[in-house]
């Protein structure tokens, strides 16, 4: 079975050529399973930091489409098993109802629950979620914020920290870096894989970089449990 893993997209400021991508690759290839990695939504509404003023009113509207982003996914593969792991990016919602209002935090003022998450038969599962990547192994998918392990000059770095803190292959978002490094744990060959982003940097969310050179890479992963010659990822870039 095929494994689509999508992280970093940072709905409402996504790439239009990044999106085309991936729908292409949905309608040609239709996976079994899909898995959002993380910042899927960007909640820049929320952001304590490097907030766009001009967005500070907005999270109504990235609420509704960060919704119509996971309704569209839905139609585009009704028959697969979609799973989402929460990111950081998610998590502002959680730490902003903490920080400014944390007499309501436990009333049911989710955020999973407002955009509609469980209306489009999509799971919330927890950091680690295990999927086939090929000649019988398993990859564990994190969105890469969860270890506080610092970062990596190059890509695949973080990730590689994370497979051997864990003993086992990891997949990570985060860094919107792309890459692939192998390690090992006693005799065990183990992979970090970073999955690169699918953002749009000329959108208000990212001005921050804006003008600044990056190591970011735009693109997807697939993994294939059926592939008997690697338990590698396909990365497909855009």
């Amino acid at each position: 079975m095929k494994t689509l893993v999508l992280n970093d997209v940072h709905v409402p400021f996504q790439s239009a050529r990044w999106q085309k991508k991936v729908d292409e690759y949905l309608r040609k290839e239709r996976p079994g399973k899909i898995v959002l990695a993380g910042d899927i939504a960007d909640f820049h509404a929320l952001s304590q930091h490097r907030r766009n003023p001009r967005w500070e009113d907005n999270l109504e509207r990235e609420v509704a489409e960060h919704s119509l982003w996971l309704d569209k996914l839905r139609q585009a593969s009704p028959k697969a098993d979609i799973v989402y792991i929460e990111g950081n990016h998610e998590a502002r919602w959680s730490s902003y109802i903490q920080n400014r209002a944390p007499v309501i935090r436990n009333i049911g003022v989710d955020w999973p629950e407002y955009v509609g998450v469980a209306d489009y038969d999509i799971r919330m599962v927890k950091a680690g979620h295990k999927v086939g990547c090929g000649q019988g192994q398993c990859v564990a998918i994190y969105h890469g914020h969860e270890g506080r392990l610092g970062s990596s000059k190059f890509g695949g770095g973080l990730a590689l920290k994370f497979a051997l803190n864990h003993g086992v292959n990891v997949h990570i978002g985060h860094t919107h870096k792309q890459g692939t490094l192998f390690g090992k744990v006693g005799r065990k060959l183990v992979y970090g894989h970073e999955g690169g982003y699918g953002g749009d940097t000329r959108k208000a969310a990212f001005d921050f970089v804006r003008g600044r050179q990056t190591d970011w890479v735009l693109g997807f992963t697939v993994y294939d449990s059926e592939q008997s010659h690697s338990p590698l990822p396909t990365f497909i870039k855009v």
